[in-house]
């Protein structure tokens, strides 16, 4: 995406707005998974490029609304074109079907969904058990 004037992470940005746009810079952040403050310093560039505007927010006052401007919009199709372009790159240097691709990576995060929740639920296990054992102390006349 080089000569675009946009990193792919700023695309990315970008996209949200003009999709889901004028939005929240809190459900700006809610949207892409990042932290508030990072989201602000992308509001804050768009800004300064004449990207972006923010507007009061009329269900919230103390909040503002964040859209593209026309120059955001553009810079934004500009940018797509390229992104579109590396990414048919991508798709061809694949070494297995797209589809095939996608499907080992649903169950890769289908895995690591399940693993999390059996550690996690192992850990309230182990609490549940120090807890009891504690309370067999305390009734032996243990500390």
């Amino acid at each position: 995406m080089a000569g675009t004037g946009l990193r792919p992470d700023e695309y990315a940005i970008y996209s949200a707005v003009l999709v889901a746009g004028p939005l929240a810079i809190s459900d700006l952040a809610q949207l892409a998974g990042m932290p508030l403050t990072t989201v602000s310093d992308y509001v804050r560039t768009m800004t300064s490029r004449g990207h972006a505007h923010r507007s009061r927010n009329p269900a919230d006052s103390r909040s503002y609304l964040v859209a593209l401007t026309q120059d955001g919009v553009a810079a934004h199709q500009a940018a797509r074109v390229s992104f579109a372009a590396a990414i048919d790159r991508v798709r061809q240097a694949l070494p297995i079907p797209e589809q095939d691709l996608v499907r080992a990576l649903h169950a890769l995060d289908d895995a690591v969904g399940q693993v999390l929740d059996d550690l996690a639920a192992q850990g309230r296990s182990q609490s549940q058990a120090q807890g009891q054992s504690r309370r067999q102390q305390r009734a032996a006349g243990g500390r």
